[in-house]
């Protein structure tokens, strides 16, 4: 029945659009009355035009733009949704980098600290090294004069020995040093 509804609207929509061409062609009086019997033809052909289209397609576009105004209005659901999400992540985004904030303060301070530990660790290590090279210097200094004092005392002893040997080779005679000898062997003998 629907189909034959459609047809019987087609029919009428073609048989007016025939008319009103035929309209401007057999209306030989004024061009003011043509020019509104024209218009009048036209706009019932478009309101023709206009009620078969909604009969034919009419329950396809209203489901069209209903189901469009339901996909859209489901997207701006979606899309709210996800913007309340992006901004609760922002939010903590934002917790997160004020507590990233606070703990980099946190760390910098802490490296401080150790930072100054270690240059007082360093600084007292350094302190000990110098002691101990200056503790070794003047051991090495008290080592070096008993050494040059003992050398210098031999070498002195030697040089005192051999100017004796000299003045004594020349002063005394072969009975003189026969006459020594054997005084010294006594006193060694006796004692």
């Amino acid at each position: 029945m629907c189909r034959l509804y459609s047809i019987s609207i087609l029919a009428a929509t073609v048989f007016c659009a025939l008319l009103a061409g035929e309209a401007p062609a057999s209306a030989g009086a004024g061009e003011q009355g043509e020019s509104w019997n024209n218009l009048l033809w036209r706009l019932v052909n478009i309101a023709i035009f206009a009620g078969g289209l909604t009969y034919v397609a009419g329950k396809k576009v209203v489901a069209f733009f209903k189901n469009r105004t339901a996909a859209i209005a489901g997207e701006i659901a979606e899309l709210e949704a996800r913007k309340a999400e992006a901004e609760k992540l922002l939010e903590e985004i934002g917790r997160r980098a004020a507590g990233l904030e606070e703990e980099r303060r946190a760390i910098l301070e802490e490296y401080e600290c150790q930072g100054q530990a270690l240059k007082e660790a360093i600084v007292r290590q350094a302190e000990k090294a110098a002691q101990q090279i200056m503790s070794q210097a003047r051991a090495s200094a008290r080592n070096e004069v008993n050494a040059s004092l003992h050398a210098l005392r031999a070498s002195l002893a030697q040089s005192i020995l051999e100017a004796t040997e000299r003045l004594l080779a020349e002063r005394l005679t072969p009975a003189e040093q026969a006459r020594l000898i054997d005084n010294y062997m006594a006193k060694v003998v006796l004692h």
